[in-house]
């Protein structure tokens, strides 16, 4: 299995949300196409500039077509997640039947009828893509990272357990080329026909990537070395999860900004900064959390979500306990941010990204959550009211907050 990983990182092509009172779901929507439409003209022209500016082999050619196709779907599924309304990060049930639609089942706790399958090329708004031998896309999505999952929250905190060569991915997608001596294969679903008794993986997929294991998949023969023939691309964490947090900090940015606008002010924190003291399950209550005066700590969730609040949080922003990662800092007109302009401010709020190698989670120690201004660690009296921005690097192990001042 070649993996043709070719769409920018995650920071790169960051979605940038607007940041104003005036933010929407209509202009959402919009930044989400114009991000779908970068990733897919990136993808697309790596391989138009490899094919139009030399004379190239047909089997070549055919290659390059499937190199972009494999992207062009990797792009769609970020996207998708990144802009699921039900849960972002959220990724497709994969097509069980053929129909290019996700096939959901809510008996099971992924809510999918297999974490395995075809591309769901319908929900993701695509043509029928398929590989240079004609044959759709297969894939895998960890179970944790589907749609509707019961399996656990979807956080900055969700780490996948499927891999690809041993390496933590949250879906992969394989094309699996010329079937193989021995590998037989209907040619109804070559045209397009949709029937459940071809969804037989030993016939597309080779060796330890057709077995039973739904989580792991390698490149090579395990036992020879000799490198398998699927081509694929894979999606890690930091391919998605870094939009999906700048989503999420729009979302509190602009509560914050209704709250002040209907209430005259913004609200004071919800005590000290400490995710795991609410309850023995380290939840974490978000109705707990009201302002109590102080001027740093928790993100007084229920204060915003109870007063003034024309629009209420979404089910999923505690559902899926995002209020758990927040930190949250006001002090109008005194509040310093290193690395952006404008100081000072009124407010600041941080959301913690993945934990780092050096990382203890969950902990009640903020030193394990953020990184150096942002450490504030109780009792911080009176606050220093300086804290730090800075645009995290997909190579960058060192620093991962997301900051946003008002």
């Amino acid at each position: 299995m070649n993996d043709y990983n070719g769409v920018p990182s995650a920071n790169t092509a960051c979605i940038q949300l607007p940041s104003n009172s005036a933010f929407s779901k209509a202009r959402y929507q919009s930044g989400v196409a114009l991000f779908m439409f970068f990733l897919l003209m990136t993808a697309a022209g790596a391989s138009y500039y490899v094919v139009n500016n030399q004379t190239l082999p047909v089997e070549l050619q055919k290659q390059a077509d499937t190199l972009t196709n494999l992207n062009i779907a990797k792009a769609a599924l970020i996207t998708h997640a990144v802009a699921n309304q039900d849960r972002p990060g959220g990724f497709p049930c994969p097509d069980t039947d053929g129909d290019g639609s996700a096939d959901e089942d809510n008996t099971e706790v992924s809510f999918c009828q297999e974490t395995r399958g075809w591309l769901p090329w319908r929900d993701l708004n695509l043509a029928d893509i398929r590989d240079e031998a004609g044959e759709r896309f297969w894939y895998a999505v960890d179970p944790e990272f589907t749609t509707n999952s019961t399996l656990g929250t979807l956080n900055s905190e969700t780490a996948p357990s499927l891999t690809v060569d041993g390496v933590p991915k949250v879906a992969v997608v394989i094309a699996p080329l010329e079937a193989l001596a021995g590998q037989g294969r209907r040619r109804a679903h070559l045209e397009g026909v949709a029937r459940s008794s071809e969804n037989d993986i030993r016939q597309y997929l080779e060796l330890t990537n057709r077995n039973r294991n739904l989580l792991t998949y390698i490149d090579e023969d395990p036992d020879t070395g000799a490198p398998y023939r699927d081509a694929a691309v894979s999606i890690d964490l930091r391919d998605v999860m870094p939009h999906v947090e700048n989503r999420v900090v729009r979302l509190v940015e602009q509560q914050l900004i209704t709250h002040r606008g209907c209430n005259g002010s913004l609200p004071t924190a919800a005590g000290d900064f400490n995710p795991i003291t609410a309850n023995p399950d380290l939840s974490l209550d978000a109705a707990s959390l009201t302002e109590t005066g102080a001027s740093s700590g928790h993100l007084p969730y229920e204060t915003i979500n109870s007063v003034c609040a024309p629009t209420p949080f979404p089910n999923w922003f505690a559902a899926n306990r995002w209020h758990r990662l927040f930190f949250y800092a006001v002090n109008t007109n005194s509040i310093t941010v290193k690395g952006l302009i404008n100081n000072p401010y009124d407010a600041v709020i941080i959301l913690a990204g993945a934990p780092l190698a050096d990382d203890t989670r969950p902990d009640t120690n903020p030193i394990n959550y953020f990184e150096g201004e942002n450490i504030k660690t109780p009792p911080d009296t009176p606050p220093d009211n300086l804290y730090q921005y800075r645009n995290p690097s997909r190579t960058d192990e060192t620093y991962n907050d997301i900051t946003q001042a008002l």
